[in-house]
């Protein structure tokens, strides 16, 4: 799951959900946000209108932890000029 086209205010009560719906010992794997980005609007993003929010990698390790996940591994990578938080929890 990725959750940086979603506006990073929900992004804790994404996260408890999730954790919800999981059964104990069960997997998410995402890959979030590791920048600080309250908003970004791209009107023509190839053809479409695109959205990015999210949080920093500590602040989305700190609301995963919040949500009731473990934390397994959560790493920030770069890609192709890019860094991304990549995660694996357990619920």
């Amino acid at each position: 799951m990725t959750t940086i086209h979603v506006r990073r205010e929900v992004h804790a009560s994404l996260f408890a959900r999730i954790h919800g719906w999981l059964k104990p010992g069960g997997v998410f794997a995402g890959t979030l946000g590791s920048g600080d980005n309250p908003a970004d609007h791209v009107p023509d993003f190839h053809g479409a209108a695109m959205y990015w929010s999210h949080f920093d990698g500590d602040t989305n390790r700190g609301l995963l932890r919040d949500a009731g996940f473990d934390l397994v591994q959560a790493d920030e990578i770069e890609d192709e000029g890019e860094t991304h938080l990549w995660v694996i929890a357990t619920a």
